[in-house]
């Protein structure tokens, strides 16, 4: 995300925790702290993992699940794998509950 519509995550509400990706830029990280909680290359809830790009299938020993961006049309034929591409939920911001399940 281009650091200079920050400000519109100030729109969204409840905790807002970014993932890191291969185009977000580590300079700009205080700057978009000003608008989210966290700011981390993955986060962990209830079993699952939240990263940029899928883990590893070995992985899932150790996690329920990946929710993940970074394919955006792509599918991984594993239901493991959540992808939580814009392109793969119309764009519009979804709870980490409805994906859950809690």
């Amino acid at each position: 995300m281009n650091k200079r519509y920050y400000h519109k995550l100030d729109l969204l509400k409840g905790d807002k925790h970014v993932i890191m990706g291969n185009h977000d830029l580590p300079k700009h990280t205080n700057e978009l702290l000003k608008h989210v909680k966290t700011v981390c290359g993955m986060y962990q809830k209830s079993g699952y993992i939240l990263t940029h790009c899928p883990i590893h299938e070995s992985q899932f020993d150790i996690f329920k699940g990946n929710i993940h961006g970074h394919l955006h049309e792509n599918e991984i034929p594993d239901t493991r794998y959540i992808n939580v591409c814009c392109e793969q939920i119309g764009y519009t911001p979804i709870l980490l509950s409805d994906i859950i399940g809690e």
